[in-house]
């Protein structure tokens, strides 16, 4: 008996003390998982989010290009846009329209869900295009969340949650999604 309480009591209450402070600060997760199979399609299998096939416009050789591509619809409007303007991105940079790599960090959307505001990490409008470079560069995106038909009205075109810098083009106001060429 005195060889319990001397040595083994202790490292018991020391090794469970230092288990529940590896669980308190969640350096050690715990979880119970049971293979119901209810709850294993519900995780899995949401009805609410649909693959759909979306157009993607991109401004390249002085005319408008397309490309499909299968979008995974997700019941958030705002996440399912995000993905969608970094799918964008992500075809602006494989066909080397863009040199470097811009991540559309965050959205929000207004109250009633028809004002987009889009925050990138930097412009994804290059200093040295021209005028009109530009404003087709921002009219494939326009008409691209247009077609996909995500009822946006208008957007509001960020960097770092500031209003994005052009020396030629105004971001101080919202872009209408019917774009410039209606």
């Amino acid at each position: 008996m005195k060889i319990f309480t001397k040595f083994i009591l202790p490292i018991i209450a020391f090794l469970s003390g230092i288990l529940f402070f590896l669980i308190y600060n969640d350096i050690l997760v715990i979880k119970f998982i049971s293979f119901n199979k209810n709850n294993f399609v519900g995780n899995f299998f949401d009805h609410s989010t649909v693959k759909k096939n979306v157009t993607f416009y991109y401004w390249k050789d002085e005319k408008f290009n397309t490309e499909k591509r299968d979008l995974i619809w997700l019941s958030d409007k705002a996440e399912t846009l995000k993905h969608f303007v970094n799918d964008w991105l992500k075809i602006l940079l494989e066909e080397n329209i863009i040199k470097k790599r811009v991540i559309l960090n965050s959205i929000a959307l207004s109250k009633e869900k028809d004002i987009a505001y889009l925050s990138f990490d930097q412009s994804f409008l290059e200093q040295s295009w021209s005028i009109y470079a530009k404003w087709n560069c921002i009219e494939s995106l326009l008409k691209s969340i247009k077609d996909a038909d995500f009822k946006i009205n208008e957007i509001v075109f960020l960097v770092n949650n500031n209003a994005m810098y052009d020396e030629h083009l105004d971001f101080s106001q919202s872009w209408g999604i019917l774009g410039f060429y209606q």
